[in-house]
């Protein structure tokens, strides 16, 4: 049984999901106590090393951005599928959990199928992992 980590608002948005596409998934409320700034997510950005150098052009303007908002769009235009499990930390961990939280708050409300919950899980999970509480 897969476990999908929810802030409070995520595990509403969740909630309203039709129960067929709920599926069996375990669901846990979290708590975010890392607190992400500008600074710190650029330092996570320059400190990268990835497996797959396709990535480095996302790097460079994922550096460059001004906003966390212009950040999820640098992410939601790449497609994750194609990279590695190494290249996928390495990602999570330089969006940092702020990034990862509207991620998963813009992708819940889009879910159709259980198929589709993938995408979450995998972002709950990571930022969980990356940025929850210890």
């Amino acid at each position: 049984m897969k476990t999908l980590y929810f802030l409070p608002q995520e595990q509403a948005l969740f909630d309203a999901l039709p129960d067929e596409v709920k599926g069996d998934f375990e669901v846990k409320t979290t708590e975010m106590t890392y607190e992400d700034t500008p600074e710190k997510r650029v330092a996570r950005l320059r400190l990268l090393h990835f497996e797959n150098s396709g990535i480095k052009d996302m790097q460079a303007k994922a550096i460059n951005a001004t906003s966390e908002e212009e950040l999820q769009e640098i992410a939601t235009s790449f497609d994750f599928k194609q990279l590695s499990q190494h290249d996928l930390t390495e990602i999570f961990y330089a969006m940092g959990p702020n990034v990862m939280t509207s991620l998963i708050t813009k992708q819940l409300p889009e879910v159709k199928t259980t198929d589709d919950l993938d995408g979450v899980t995998a972002l709950c999970t990571f930022r969980n992992f990356l940025f929850g509480p210890q």
